[in-house]
């Protein structure tokens, strides 16, 4: 048997609700139009009271840094750190009141935007996007946000399969052109900003060896570390890379004076490879090469040259630093190399 308390409260519910139900906008007196107008009114006052408190109370450098020490890795702590920097400049750039508790659906979709216009790389666009949105979550779990709006966002959807033709991957001839003409620049003496050319071409040469001999991917070199008997480690999609380098790598770092414990420690990723761009684009423009070129499609030159000389899909799986065989075909698949039809042989 029901209470009657419980019957109470259940009649009045039906009560209330059929009140509710009953009541349209047409039919609103002055007073209840009144009534509801103060009331909402006085939420409205309420949130941007307590977003106007928030703001004055936001330390942000300090939420940051809080942040930031979250993260063990220092590799990470430091790619965050500059994918937050970048953030805020752009946001403060709209603006110069907006504050991060104010932070729309729109601004993110705008600030996406902006970031495929500055021709960053899928991978580059996709950290920048997983940084500020760990960073709105840290935000979220201490009560100073309600929303993630960056949550599932990934910049750009994944390419299909892109498979590599001839034209795709530089030729014997083409590195022979892009390494000659580094030195040429790396040993003038004269003509317009040629000390900044001397100094892009010595790290450009570095970078170019070292890809072309171990494979190495671009964002793995800001960790490479070297120890006094030419091994190596980095960190390479979050997996340790080890090995021991090549003896032209050896001879040129030594040459070049190269830093030999960490050589690419200073040299932030975005920047080589946007050098790199116009490097090549340059040498299109005196019709020295055939097409501008990326770093990974000198490691794609590497992996092709290393099928020619192994012929074994598991030590170019090794030599690429795939996590899975299925990897390795997919790669001699998307360059045309598979065993029996390879465009290459």
């Amino acid at each position: 048997m029901k209470s009657v308390v419980n019957v109470s409260k259940d009649i009045l519910i039906k009560k209330i609700d059929l009140f509710l139900q009953s009541k349209e906008f047409s039919n609103l007196s002055e007073k209840e139009i009144q009534y509801i107008a103060n009331t909402l009114l006085i939420d409205k006052l309420k949130d941007e009271l307590k977003t106007e408190i928030t703001k004055q109370n936001l330390n942000i450098a300090e939420l940051r840094n809080k942040w930031l020490s979250i993260f063990s890795s220092s590799f990470t702590r430091k790619s965050y750190s500059q994918s937050i920097d970048v953030f805020f400049k752009w946001f403060q750039n709209r603006n110069i009141e907006n504050s991060i508790i104010t932070l729309k659906a729109v601004d993110v979709d705008d600030y996406i935007s902006w970031l495929n216009s500055q021709n960053f790389t899928n991978n580059t666009i996709q950290l920048r996007i997983a940084a500020i949105s760990s960073f709105i979550t840290y935000l979220q779990r201490i009560d100073i946000l309600d929303k993630n709006y960056f949550k599932g966002c990934n910049g750009r959807p994944k390419r299909i399969l892109e498979v590599k033709t001839f034209n795709d991957i530089p030729s014997d001839i083409d590195m022979q052109i892009i390494e000659e003409e580094l030195w040429k620049e790396y040993h003038s003496s004269s003509g317009s900003g040629y000390r900044n050319k001397i100094i892009s071409a010595k790290t450009g040469i570095a970078v170019i060896v070292i890809i072309k001999h171990h494979a190495l991917r671009i964002r793995g070199l800001q960790s490479l570390e070297i120890d006094t008997s030419g091994n190596f480690k980095t960190i390479s999609k979050r997996s340790n890379v080890y090995g021991h380098l090549h003896e032209e790598v050896i001879k040129i770092f030594k040459e070049l004076h190269f830093n030999q414990k960490r050589p690419f420690k200073d040299y932030r990723t975005e920047t080589l490879q946007l050098w790199f761009r116009r490097y090549c684009l340059r040498l299109v423009n005196t019709n020295k090469i055939k097409t501008v070129y990326s770093f990974h499609d000198i490691r794609h030159y590497s992996a092709i040259k290393h099928w020619q000389t192994h012929r074994d899909i598991y030590k170019l799986k090794q030599f690429l630093n795939h996590k899975s065989i299925t990897t390795t075909q997919v790669y001699l698949s998307s360059l045309n190399l598979e065993e029996h039809n390879g465009f290459f042989f």
